[in-house]
C-alpha cells in the first residue's frame, strides 16, 4: 500500500517537471537564451581556442541560468498566489453561509414574536431586510460597548506607577547665639568694683531648618569671629 502511494507520489511530481520544463522552453526568455548560447558554442567548436568566444560562452551560460531562474521563481510565486486566493475564497464563502445561518436563527426568532403579538407572516417578510440591518447595527453597539468596557477594566487593574519623589528643599541657615546661663553674683560693699567678669565666649551656632521628621536639625557650634 505504501509503495503503490510513493509510486502515485513520484509519478505526479514526474509530471509536474515535465509540464515545467514544457512550459519553461516555451518562455521566450529562456528561449532567447538558449538560442544565443547554442550559436556561441557551434562558433566555439569551430574555434577552440577563441578566448574572446570562450568568454562570450561563460556569459551566455550565466544569462541562461537567470532567465531560467525567473522563471521558476515566477511560476512558484503564481502557485502560491493561486493558493492564497484559493484559501480566501474558501473563508470567504464559510463566512457568508456562516452569515445566512444567524440570520436565518434571527428572523426564525423575530417571525415568533411578530406572530405572537398578532403580526403576519407576509407583513414580516417584507419588513425584515429593514428590521435586520437595526438587528445588526444594535449588535455592533453592544459589542463596541464590551469591547470599551473590556479596555478601561485593563486599564484600571494595570500597576501603576509610584509617583516621582519630590527632591528636598535646601536648607536654610539661621545664626543663634547662645546666652551664657551663669552671670557674676551682684556685689554688696559700697564703694567697691565688683570682681572681674570672665568673658564668657560667646557661642554661634548654625542650624538647618526647618526641621522635618525625615530631615533632622543639624547643629554646628563656634566661637563669633573664629
Amino acid at each position: 500500500m505504501a509503495d503503490a502511494h510513493l509510486a502515485e507520489v513520484g509519478k505526479l511530481a514526474n509530471t509536474y517537471l515535465q509540464q515545467d520544463e514544457a512550459a519553461m522552453r516555451q518562455s521566450s526568455t529562456v528561449r532567447a537564451a538558449t538560442d544565443a548560447l547554442q550559436n556561441a558554442q557551434y562558433w566555439l567548436q569551430r574555434d577552440p581556442h577563441n578566448a574572446e568566444l570562450q568568454s562570450q560562452c561563460r556569459q551566455l551560460q550565466r544569462d541562461l541560468y537567470k532567465a531560467q531562474d525567473s522563471f521558476h521563481r515566477a511560476r512558484r510565486e503564481a502557485a502560491l498566489e493561486k493558493e492564497r486566493s484559493e484559501k480566501a475564497e474558501i473563508v470567504a464563502q464559510a463566512e457568508a453561509r456562516r452569515a445566512a445561518e444567524i440570520e436565518a436563527e434571527a428572523k426564525e426568532h423575530h417571525l415568533q414574536s411578530w406572530l405572537a403579538v398578532g403580526g403576519l407572516r407576509a407583513s414580516h417578510e417584507s419588513a425584515w431586510p429593514r428590521l435586520w440591518e437595526e438587528e445588526l447595527e444594535h449588535r455592533r453597539a453592544a459589542n463596541d460597548a464590551q469591547l470599551y468596557r473590556s479596555i478601561e477594566l485593563r486599564s484600571e487593574s494595570a500597576p501603576r506607577a509610584a509617583p516621582a519623589r519630590p527632591a528636598p528643599a535646601a536648607p536654610e541657615m539661621v545664626m543663634v547665639e547662645a546666652v551664657p546661663d551663669r552671670m557674676p553674683p551682684p556685689s554688696r560693699a559700697r564703694g567697691r568694683r565688683p570682681p572681674p567678669v570672665q568673658e564668657e565666649a560667646t557661642v554661634s551656632a548654625h542650624v538647618e531648618a526647618p526641621s522635618t521628621p525625615d530631615r533632622p536639625v543639624s547643629v554646628h557650634y563656634g566661637q563669633i569671629g573664629e
